[in-house]
């Protein structure tokens, strides 16, 4: 699964989408999994819980 940290792929994709560096973070851990299990249901590609509530406020957000 690649990194999920600023940088790679994701962080010149999406640049500063989100208003503050949490949100930010956030975003490209979430992009990068989804990116690792492209094909996967959203529940299987978040793996967690947690993961699946952070997904749902960054859409909403």
């Amino acid at each position: 699964m690649p990194s999920p940290i600023p940088g790679g792929w994701a962080g010149p994709e999406f640049g500063e989408a989100r208003p503050n560096a949490r949100l930010q973070t956030r975003l490209l851990s979430l992009a990068h999994g989804f990116y690792a299990r492209a094909t996967a249901s959203l529940t299987y590609a978040c793996g967690g819980r947690a993961t699946i509530k952070a997904a749902y406020r960054t859409h909403r957000a």
